[in-house]
């Protein structure tokens, strides 16, 4: 088998086992907490851990894109995998939400820094099938990993307690970790990290005419793409049952890894532009919500997931496409970090209209969500110069 081909497999199969481990521990940390005694306050603490590791990323992407170097690249993609093997499992060992909190943070952290450049690897080993169906694929062996990981925690820790789920959990990270070894001895040198030519700065990046415009789109996507704790809580307070919001979530997961592989392959045929479907997709999803109806959470899942599967896919396809290759790493760091931002700037605005008046959250969506869509549709097919 081609090297690249066989690297492309093997990072297919850590994200998968990844996932099942920090997707199986985050479906019960919220009850885990509420079993050590901690607040709903402190449950809400955990999104500093996203915040960090949407830094992490950044930092991560800007650094090896100015180091240059096959070693640093996967010397950052592994320690960001060894993290996850050494601050999920660990969680069966808390005594405190104390723990339990420096724990998420690390995971995320390490998630953080591992992204950017695991996704300039794929980058380069999907060449040979396309990069949006390299991505498209990529996304569905996450979210078969993201959807498989809770139900093996849930079954687990119905029989055996949610600290058994935790230490469960570590054979699936130690996979992952044996795995990215794999493809580091299977392709130790990166060619466009190595690549020789003017370093890449922040404001060297921003300049680029498409790529901003594509950071821009993003941005307002980020604005718009409510969250799904958001509508999920909406949900229960209009009624609907845990279980069944559970099942929506779950639902939500297996469109966003249906849909990738088609949001791919579209993207290797049209180019970024496909990225326009994602808003319009996700402007159903707070519309949906408010009916209160099992049918219309359903398909409030459908959308929402739709709109992740299309984001997960197209988006890390076009960035590699929108920069030269020796600003890849920089490039999706940038890209991450931003798009982090305004999610996160999302949930608090949207969190608060559901306070205020539920009914006023799709028309605050909408506006960041067309002009998103707008923005994508100028985007052509070829390369950044």
């Amino acid at each position: 088998m081609d090297r690249r081909l066989l690297t492309f497999a093997l990072l297919c199969l850590v994200s998968l086992t990844a996932d099942m481990t920090y997707e199986g521990a985050r479906s019960v940390i919220g009850p885990y907490l509420e079993i050590l005694g901690a607040s709903a306050i402190i449950a809400g603490l955990l999104t500093i851990g996203d915040l960090l590791g949407y830094v992490a990323r950044l930092w991560s992407g800007v650094l090896v894109s100015r180091a240059r170097s096959s070693r640093a690249l996967w010397l950052f993609t592994i320690g960001g995998y060894a993290i996850n093997l050494f601050s999920v499992p660990p969680l069966a060992l808390a005594r405190g939400w104390q723990q339990v909190l420096g724990l998420v943070i690390a995971e995320r952290v390490g998630k953080g820094l591992r992204t950017p450049t695991r996704d300039v690897v794929l980058a380069e080993v999907s060449e040979a099938i396309g990069r949006g169906k390299g991505f498209g694929i990529h996304e569905a062996a996450d979210q078969v990993g993201a959807i498989a990981g809770p139900i093996i925690v849930a079954a687990i820790a119905s029989f055996l307690g949610v600290r058994h789920a935790f230490l469960w959990l570590a054979i699936p990270a130690a996979v992952s970790m044996a795995l990215v070894l794999s493809a580091y001895v299977t392709y130790p040198h990166v060619r466009s990290i190595e690549v020789k030519g003017p370093r890449i700065s922040i404001g060297g990046l921003v300049r680029r005419g498409r790529f901003l415009r594509f950071v821009i789109a993003t941005i307002l996507l980020g604005l718009g793409f409510v969250p799904w704790t958001v509508l999920s809580y909406e949900g229960a307070r209009l009624g609907i049952g845990i279980g069944v919001l559970a099942t929506a979530y779950a639902l939500a997961m297996g469109v966003d890894a249906a849909i990738a592989f088609p949001a791919g392959w579209l993207y290797d045929r049209f180019g970024p532009r496909v990225m326009l479907v994602a808003p319009l997709a996700c402007i159903a999803a707070p519309v949906l919500i408010l009916s209160g109806s099992t049918l219309g959470l359903y398909l409030c899942a459908i959308s929402w997931g739709a709109c992740m599967g299309i984001m997960e896919s197209v988006f890390r396809a076009a960035v590699a496409e929108l920069v030269e290759p020796s600003a890849r790493a920089a490039a999706y760091g940038l890209a991450y970090f931003l798009f982090g931002v305004a999610w996160l700037a999302c949930g608090l605005y949207s969190g608060l209209l559901v306070q205020v008046d539920p009914r006023l959250l799709p028309l605050a969506a909408v506006g960041f969500l067309v002009a998103s869509s707008a923005i994508y549709s100028t985007l052509g097919w070829a390369r950044e110069g």
